[in-house]
């Protein structure tokens, strides 16, 4: 003989003679309220909408309450025009890289120069502190500007994600592209990023974008 609580939830059964007993607790519907277009909808336990399908699929119509996860970005992969160039990168320069690849609209980036042999005294591709981007979604950085159609309008609003992210990290102390070029005044994180003025320094970077990290 079976007997329920006040809670729906809650079950007992005895059986005839009294010698067994069984009870158990049912996490399904205990209840009604207003889910999607305002009808009612059964929640269990929870508080969760169940969303119950029957020959008119959920009730409420295609519409379920409740938190929905925003699907996550795919990373942007990286290609080295010289593998070699990755090693010997400094912590904070491949945590800046890392980053970079959830920069919005950005598929893909290709990075020509990573740590080398100095091209001028101070140089920071030498300590492992700085990376050349050369193509952007595939694109060639110098012909961004001029890329046709959407992938072109696409690889156009990556560069310019890319460039925003990076002045919005911390470790990140000079950006240089076609667009222009930032120093970060000082290197504690609160230093604040200023245009650079040199224009042969400009000049130098019409084709590529130079990341520049601080040193730790």
């Amino acid at each position: 003989m079976e007997r329920n609580s006040t809670d729906k939830r809650i079950w007992t059964m005895v059986s005839e003679d009294g010698k067994h007993a069984a009870a158990g607790m049912s996490l399904g519907a205990v209840g009604m309220k207003p889910g999607g277009g305002g009808k009612e909808q059964s929640y269990n336990g929870y508080g969760q909408y169940l969303g119950g399908a029957g020959l008119e699929g959920l009730s409420g119509g295609s519409e379920v309450r409740g938190k929905v996860a925003q699907p996550r970005k795919t990373p942007a992969h990286v290609v080295w025009k010289h593998a070699e160039e990755q090693q010997g990168l400094k912590p904070q320069m491949r945590d800046v890289l890392e980053d970079a690849r959830k920069t919005e609209d950005l598929d893909s980036l290709t990075i020509s120069s990573g740590r080398r042999q100095p091209m001028a005294p101070g140089d920071p591709h030498a300590d492992g502190r700085a990376v050349d981007v050369s193509r952007i979604n595939g694109i060639a950085v110098k012909d961004l500007s001029a890329a046709p159609g959407p992938e072109g309008e696409k690889a156009r609003r990556a560069a310019a994600n890319l460039e925003e992210k990076l002045k919005n990290n911390p470790d990140v102390n000079q950006v240089i592209g076609p667009n222009g070029g930032w120093n970060r005044n000082g290197e504690t994180l609160k230093a604040k990023f200023t245009p650079i003025t040199d224009k042969t320094l400009l000049n130098e970077h019409k084709d590529h974008f130079h990341i520049n990290v601080r040193r730790k």
